[in-house]
């Protein structure tokens, strides 16, 4: 096989053998020198036509293939590893590139046919103009490199900007996006004012799959894959379309006629979607496609991409396995998206975030035990924006780990103004625990600047906060509860493995979601499962937290099924830091004054 293995260069030709010419000093200093041993030769060989960036195929005097490197893998668009040890004859590997075409395959057999029967020590250069649909030219010399052994190297060819080599895609053979985007121009040029050709279409096709099967099998099972894609998508077009690779999983095709394009659209989900055979294992992708048109999606190449690309993302989003055409509501949410970012990147510099306190309240003394932290975005347009409309977005892009930070020092000073030991809980994104040591350091700084005693602060975390690389991230919980840190899982029961998680560590505390709550009072099934996990708490010596309590009716139902706290606009709405010490102060007071008329 071959794609980049060594394993099959050695024995196919014996680099002692190849002809080097060498100057007179160095000659002298060999002898000198221990000769190295077949086997370091042969390995030093394999490795250097492995990283070639040149492509080179050896074949003998009858012009059958003993070895091909990876880069010859690539220039040619072979999907599948070819068997060299049965020594198969050029023609035969040469039939198998989809990048060549009839006379292609002709003309290099014909040019190294006579080569050899010359016996030229160098069989010159020639070149094979770009196949319209790959976008690649190849130039090709052959060379004699040792005794009936010969090397026909060849790289992308320079000619013409079609046949550029930073024009194609080495690994599917079809254009890349400096080709495509040229071609695109061109096109839209010959369809502009005053031209006598159709409106071109546009579609990006962002492919999924690819990257769990490098993960699970190694690269070059993900880039035989991408190949497959890359041939079934060039199969599924017709001769005057432009298929096209622009990234890692991103193809393109320009369809230089619009009309039909949705039908082609519709056809490419279904073709691409259909199962791949990757090294002997079934494998399979999905395809999010985007469709634009000209002129009425732009009349430029980077507006028809633009408008291609947002309704790829819109088709993405939606779910994996459809396509969307552009439309004008597609560009208006992505001026909104762009305007929420920039806002945000100012927002903490402008001092725009502010927090809010929701108390918790313990059934059995009655009282105020904790309050959780609550980021609100004080907006001068928005106005107070509330966490569900930007956290995300802050994760998208970055800004989450230096928000959350924030919210820790001020949780922890704002709590010191509260009376007696009421504690304070603050929620940590899951891409916060996917970098544990900033933190540990973030918490620790909080609690130094604050004066905050570390009991007093409850990290709140999500079930999904633990999957991906879950060692590092109980280690880092199990770090910060030594220390003295509560920590609490949120929204218990609406994830996919939650006894799994109480076993594989302690938590202080459990909330449970308000979607159990809300419904509590006339669903039996509800009751049935606050229950089962209050009962659980209980066993496992947990508090247990009821979320969203809002009626009188709710409160007691909850306290009968077990809960041990409270929290909901029955007790409290959420409160900015100005209010929370009286209203502390105004519920736990009832409580002792309920307490002495007991």
């Amino acid at each position: 096989m071959i794609c980049g293995r060594s394993v099959f260069l050695a024995g196919l030709i014996d680099p002692m053998d190849i002809q080097v010419e060498t100057a007179p000093r160095a000659a002298k200093q060999a002898q000198t020198r221990r000769p190295p041993t077949r086997q370091h030769a042969r390995s030093l060989a394999s490795a250097a036509l492995d990283v070639a960036a040149e492509g080179v195929i050896v074949c003998d005097d009858a012009l059958r293939v003993w070895l091909c490197n990876a880069a010859a893998f690539r220039f040619l668009g072979l999907e599948e590893p070819l068997q060299l040890r049965a020594r198969p004859a050029l023609s035969q590997v040469l039939a198998a590139s989809p990048c060549l075409d009839e006379t292609g395959r002709r003309t290099v057999l014909a040019h190294c046919a006579e080569a050899v029967a010359n016996g030229d020590r160098a069989g010159g250069e020639i070149e094979l103009p770009a196949d319209s649909r790959a976008g690649t030219g190849l130039a090709l010399r052959l060379r004699r490199v040792a005794p009936r052994r010969w090397a026909l190297m060849f790289s992308a060819a320079r000619a013409t900007a079609a046949s550029d080599p930073l024009a194609h895609d080495p690994l599917t053979g079809l254009a890349n996006q400096r080709r495509f985007e040229a071609a695109l121009t061109d096109r839209l040029a010959m369809a502009g004012p005053g031209g006598q050709q159709d409106w071109p279409g546009l579609l990006l096709i962002d492919v999924e799959g690819h990257g769990s099967l490098t993960e699970a099998s190694g690269r070059a099972a993900g880039d035989a894959l991408l190949r497959l894609v890359g041939q079934r998508l060039r199969a599924a077009l017709r001769e005057s379309d432009l298929p096209a690779r622009l990234d890692d999983g991103i193809f393109a095709a320009l369809v230089p006629a619009a009309a039909g394009v949705e039908t082609l659209a519709r056809r490419l989900v279904e073709r691409l979607a259909r199962p791949y055979v990757v090294q002997g294992q079934v494998a399979h992708v999905q395809a999010s496609v985007g469709l634009a048109v000209a002129p009425r999606d732009g009349h430029e190449a980077g507006q028809l991409l633009h408008s291609a690309d947002l309704a790829r993302r819109q088709a993405k989003a939606e779910g994996a396995g459809i396509y969307r055409s552009f439309n004008v509501l597609m560009r208006e949410q992505a001026e909104a998206r762009r305007s929420l970012e920039a806002d945000l990147r100012k927002a903490l510099v402008l001092g725009q975030f502010e927090l809010f306190y929701q108390p918790q309240f313990n059934v059995a003394t009655r009282r105020v035990l904790a309050c959780e932290a609550l980021l609100r975005w004080r907006h001068p347009i928005r106005g107070l924006v509330a966490p569900g409309d930007f956290i995300s977005v802050t994760e998208e892009i970055g800004l989450i780990n230096a928000i959350g930070e924030w919210v820790l020092r001020t949780a922890c000073q704002e709590a010191m103004d509260w009376p007696g030991s009421i504690g304070v809980a603050v929620n940590v994104s899951p891409l916060q625990l996917a970098d544990p040591d900033r933190l540990l350091r973030a918490v620790a700084g909080a609690l130094a600047a604050s004066g905050l005693r570390p009991e007093r602060l409850e990290i709140e975390i999500t079930e999904s906060a633990l999957f991906g690389q879950e060692a590092a991230t109980l280690d880092c919980l199990r770090t910060l509860q030594a220390r003295g840190v509560q920590i609490s899982l949120d929204d218990f029961g609406t994830g996919y493995s939650s006894l799994s998680r109480l076993r594989s560590f302690r938590f202080d505390r459990i909330k449970i979601d308000r979607s159990f709550v809300k419904d509590i009072t006339e669903d039996a099934h509800a009751r049935g499962l606050v229950r089962a996990i209050a009962a659980l708490g209980t066993g496992l010596a947990l508090a247990t937290v009821a979320e969203g309590v809002e009626t009188d009716e709710q409160a007691r139902q909850v306290e009968y099924e077990g809960c041990t706290d409270l929290q909901g606009y029955l007790i409290s709405r959420p409160l900015p830091a100005s209010e929370v010490r009286a209203v502390l102060l105004r519920l736990n007071e009832r409580a002792l004054l309920a307490g002495a008329a007991d």
